[in-house]
């Protein structure tokens, strides 16, 4: 697989020779699965959702006008959406 970045001739060449699909997603996968590992625990759920939320104008609006628990009910449905994004990885 490192060949795809100093050999791509060479790499395409054994894809069409065996075009395996498994090995490429499986290492995707656990790629994906380490990335997001680590993003969570280094910077944090709250942190991801403050993020989001300050990207926003029309969220940000939208949380700063509701009720405090509308605003956490809205903030409990992001880490949801974020926990299963995750867990749907």
């Amino acid at each position: 697989m490192v060949d795809a970045f100093f050999a791509p001739t060479k790499t395409f060449a054994d894809i069409r020779r065996s075009a395996s699909w498994w090995a490429p997603y499986l290492v995707a996968a656990v790629l994906g699965l380490l990335f997001a590992f680590v993003v969570l625990n280094k910077i944090g759920l709250p942190a991801l959702i403050d993020g989001v939320v300050h990207q926003s104008p029309t969220l940000q609006d939208r949380m700063a006008n509701g009720t405090p628990e509308q605003a956490e009910a809205m903030q409990h449905g992001m880490e949801w959406q974020f926990k299963f994004m995750y867990a749907g990885r």
